[in-house]
């Protein structure tokens, strides 16, 4: 799950380089995307097993993540300014991993739209939903990211992570919010053996 975990964030980080032109109903997702200050949606993942874990997930710009995994998983990734973090539980010892040293960082740092980076593979519009594929067009096998929103009423969906294996990874949003703010204790890194709501 761990190493799972690792895949999804940094392939994640391939939504930042140079820019490029976009057609209106991608720049239009990409105004949506670039406008979300906060977000806190209920999460499915679903693995390349079938295997799923619910939790709640939680942005805030300029990128700072976390997932918090419900019972009996109960495993917390936060994603901050300089470390990659995960925790088996909330308030065990954590896993740090340098954001500087993996794509994540540039992404988390970044404030390049989805309609400007030269990751971008394909864009789709399909009934009510539109899919934005990102990929590494120098190293295709290191893996695909592919968001999905609704649309022409546009919201995230989730997106679908496939690693270089092969495996997918998909998460599927749910009870999307975009809180006028989010506490500073969500993206705390907390090994203090306690909870906290």
């Amino acid at each position: 799950m761990t190493r799972r975990l690792l895949l999804i964030f940094l392939t994640l980080g391939m939504l930042c380089a140079p820019a490029r032109a976009a057609p209106q109903e991608l720049s239009q997702i990409a105004d949506y995307f670039a406008a979300i200050e906060n977000l806190q949606a209920d999460f499915l993942q679903i693995g390349p097993k079938g295997e799923t874990a619910r939790g709640v997930f939680y942005y805030r710009k300029p990128g700072h993540m976390r997932f918090s995994y419900n019972p009996p998983n109960g495993q917390v990734v936060i994603a901050g300014d300089t470390w990659l973090t995960i925790q088996k539980q909330q308030g065990k010892e954590a896993n740090y991993y340098p954001l500087k040293a993996s794509p994540l960082g540039r992404f988390i740092a970044s404030r390049e739209r989805l309609d400007k980076t030269d990751y971008l593979s394909s864009f789709d519009v399909f009934e009510g939903r539109a899919v934005i594929t990102l990929m590494d067009k120098d190293k295709p096998r290191s893996g695909r990211l592919e968001l999905m929103f609704s649309f022409p009423q546009i919201a995230l969906l989730g997106w679908r992570v496939s690693d270089m294996q092969q495996q997918i990874t998909q998460i599927h949003l749910a009870q999307v919010q975009q809180p006028a703010s989010l506490p500073n204790l969500l993206f705390f890194v907390d090994e203090s053996e306690t909870e906290f709501d």
